[in-house]
């Protein structure tokens, strides 16, 4: 790894070969969803980011009750990532089973809470990852999460306008105190976090169940977050971290759907961690209490290393996946930009393709369509950009730039992959990886030049 991982041995573990990428067929239905979706937006295909973890592994050992340390998350979370030693950040967690395109805070869905936005997620590691700490980018390696103390309902930068809201994880940069807020630390939200960093969706589909299926390809976050401005805020209400974001009158609005407001209620002790469940107006959500250690806890164990056979295998079926992912990304963006072209609509649901769309959707599209009509006419929220029609030059100006976007991602992402393969294949043959070989190499040049040279004969005579 490069010079930010000091410890890269403990990501090249076996669990790495274990992971695989679960195919939906092709032939099975929607899930379940009663939500309607928008005029002229199709549902996207939903990325095959199904988490399989290890058998052999097991799950994470039971939780008794009582404040822990941050080695609580080494155990819990180790069955479904590795950990690896960072320089800037300490020991850092990276989840496996994912495309190269996963984001964080995108399997799963938003709800309102007396915390605000919360988000729920069926991924057995998010009562964490998502709740705690902060997740970084890194080029080389894709998102990594870095533990923390706090809990909180989302740690995200939230963007609306031109139709859209979105958001994309906070950066360990920016921090929570309690009385004051946010603190950024000199953190620019508007330049430390990439337009591909967020998720994007339709104002009218953020409350969809199944978010995932209706965000935006990556590539085209390059026009959308032009048209787009920053509304993070976090506040303190007795003593709860509050996640504001978007202000739900206008999600309602949107939606045409009222927001149900949840109470938090916490499990502090019990089975192993759970995923969060919404029963009646209650979210419950697994929210252990993390304390500082005036002696740091011992560093996560080190899972036994993938043999050459398995690993072979494994990032063959990895580079397959990767491959397919890209070209049904490629298919996707070309589809978008000949709708727009044609100025044509896409089908909003499943449902709608087979022709099958209940009465009650159609009156509700209509009442739908009668809102936005309504709305067109108002005037334009303050601090939200005014969208208008772009002529055939424009068009074709966005659909370039978010195919020159697309392809710098899918290499980026190519590069990842290749990136990681030649670290699993180095530790697995037990050899340093490369920028540690460097350093290692440069410390022995430097400690030759350091040593005395050795002189012949005796020492030759002071003039006086």
């Amino acid at each position: 790894m490069t010079a930010k991982h000091v410890a890269l041995l403990a990501l090249l573990t076996v669990g790495s070969a274990c992971a695989v990428y679960a195919q939906p067929p092709d032939d099975a239905p929607p899930p379940p969803d009663q939500y309607q979706a928008p005029d002229a937006y199709a549902p996207q295909p939903a990325d095959n980011y199904a988490y399989q973890p290890p058998d052999q592994y097991g799950a994470p050992p039971d939780y008794q009750g009582g404040a822990v340390d941050i080695g609580f998350f080494y155990d819990q979370l180790s069955p479904y990532g590795h950990w690896v030693e960072s320089r800037s950040y300490g020991w850092v967690w990276l989840p496996f089973g994912r495309r190269a395109s996963w984001r964080p805070y995108s399997l799963g869905h938003w709800v309102m809470t007396d915390y605000g936005w919360t988000w729920v997620t069926d991924e057995p590691f998010g009562w964490a990852t998502y709740h705690y700490g902060r997740w970084v980018f890194d080029p080389d390696y894709g998102w990594e999460w870095v533990p923390g103390y706090e809990w909180g309902p989302a740690w995200v930068a939230w963007r609306t306008g031109g139709g859209y809201i979105g958001w994309a994880p906070l950066p360990p940069e920016v921090r929570f105190r309690a009385g004051f807020g946010l603190d950024f630390g000199g953190f620019n939200l508007e330049v430390g976090l990439g337009a591909t960093h967020f998720c994007f969706v339709q104002e009218r589909a953020f409350l969809a169940p199944n978010v995932v299926t209706y965000v935006e390809p990556p590539a085209r976050n390059v026009t959308i977050i032009h048209n787009t401005t920053n509304i993070t805020n976090y506040t303190v209400v007795n003593n709860r971290v509050v996640n504001q974001g978007i202000p739900v009158q206008r999600v309602e609005q949107a939606t045409g759907q009222r927001v149900q407001r949840l109470q938090v209620a916490t499990v502090t002790s019990g089975p192993a961690p759970r995923t969060a469940q919404v029963r009646g107006n209650q979210l419950t959500v697994f929210q252990p209490t993390i304390v500082k250690r005036a002696t740091p806890p011992p560093p996560p164990p080190v899972r036994a290393r993938a043999t050459g056979t398995d690993l072979q295998r494994q990032h063959q079926q990895e580079t397959q996946a990767l491959q397919a992912q890209q070209a049904q990304e490629r298919s996707r963006l070309q589809q978008i930009h000949q709708r727009e072209l044609q100025g044509g609509t896409a089908p909003s649901s499943p449902r709608q393709v087979q022709g099958q769309q209940p009465q009650r959707q159609q009156d509700q599209q209509q009442r739908q369509q009668d809102q936005r009509q309504q709305q067109a006419a108002e005037p334009q929220r303050q601090g939200t950009p005014q969208r208008t029609a772009p002529n055939s030059q424009e068009l074709a100006q966005r659909h370039q730039a978010e195919v020159q976007a697309q392809q710098q991602q899918h290499q980026r992402e190519q590069q990842q992959l290749e990136a990681r393969h030649r670290a699993e294949q180095q530790a697995a043959q037990h050899q340093p990886p490369p920028g540690q070989q460097r350093r290692n190499e440069q410390q022995q040049q430097q400690n030759k030049k350091n040593e005395p040279k050795h002189q012949e004969g005796p020492p030759p005579a002071r003039r006086r």
